[in-house]
């Protein structure tokens, strides 16, 4: 809501004597009513119009004639707006010290130092969580992804991680990067893609899958007799990837589809029933708690 506002709008103080000079115009109480009232018109009949901005304008704070012009000075007057307590608003007007003339140069609301603010704004792109999408959203393209290397920075990394690994003692003197880092991909599928995923990054979304809602310490986990690893709709996945995880096939199952741990488990597994599993607290015998009843009436 800060606004600021440039007008050429000319007002007198009536019935009032002639200013020997502007100074001595503007410290004139008088002066600050006018000035005061001046503002209050602007902004509830100028392009303002909204019926909160009534009653806006406060008391007056004080005012400042300007160094460069001894004709002009900044008059400001607290806020009455709700939910903008500490700030300000600040007219500036001239006068020639000829004349009771007012001229309205300028007007603006502005925050001060102990203004309640807004927290800083962050770019859309920036402030955007994983959980925000779904899938009729598109993703911004990120130009410099952490989490991503070019194809032509992989062919050089495993060039030169080739070369480490043929001389054990010799050391990565690249102050950049860890080649290191963007070497052992799952899959380097260069000839299609322009940039692949890092090593470093793969490692880190494993680790977020496994430590998660379709890993060992799942809840549905601890209920199942029986792991992942033993069930007919668990197909193990591709490459170095099988050792730890798979795909659920199973229709009953809320994991059908997903990518699970091989250690993880559920209620829908194919060699258990309900007889075989596991129950998440000791059930004790039921028994009347007659402590609470109470007696309405006899017959």
């Amino acid at each position: 809501m800060i606004f600021t506002k440039k007008t050429s709008i000319v007002t007198k103080l009536k019935n009032k004597a002639l200013p020997k000079k502007s100074t001595e115009f503007f410290k004139n109480p008088d002066t600050a009513l006018t000035v005061k009232n001046l503002l209050v018109e602007l902004i509830e009949n100028d392009e303002f119009e909204n019926p909160k901005m009534s009653g806006a304008v406060g008391d007056p704070l004080g005012y400042v004639i300007s160094d460069q012009s001894k004709s002009v000075a900044s008059y400001s007057y607290s806020s009455n707006l709700s939910g903008y307590k500490n700030w300000i608003f600040i007219i500036t007007v001239s006068n020639s010290g000829k004349s009771n003339d007012i001229s309205v140069l300028e007007y603006n609301f502005v925050a001060s130092e102990n203004s309640v603010l807004p927290p800083e704004w962050i770019p859309w792109s920036e402030r955007i969580e994983p959980e925000d999408f779904t899938e009729y959203d598109v993703v911004p393209y990120i130009e410099n992804d952490d989490n991503l290397i070019t194809t032509e920075d992989y062919q050089k990394a495993n060039l030169k991680a080739l070369q480490i690994e043929s001389e054990p003692e010799s050391e990565i003197t690249d102050p950049n990067k860890n080649v290191l880092d963007f070497i052992e991909l799952a899959s380097a599928d260069t000839a299609y893609k322009n940039r692949i995923i890092t090593n470093q990054s793969l490692k880190s979304t494993l680790n977020k899958w496994y430590e998660g809602r379709r890993g060992p310490n799942s809840i549905s986990s601890s209920i199942s007799s029986e792991n992942c690893s033993t069930c007919a709709y668990f197909v193990k996945l591709d490459g170095k990837f099988g050792d730890k995880f798979g795909v659920c096939f199973n229709t009953y199952s809320s994991d059908e589809g997903s990518v699970i741990s091989n250690d993880h488990g559920c209620g829908a597994h194919s060699e258990t029933d309900n007889f075989h599993s596991k129950k998440l607290w000791a059930q004790s015998d039921f028994h009347l708690d007659e402590s609470s009843i109470i007696i309405t009436g006899e017959e």
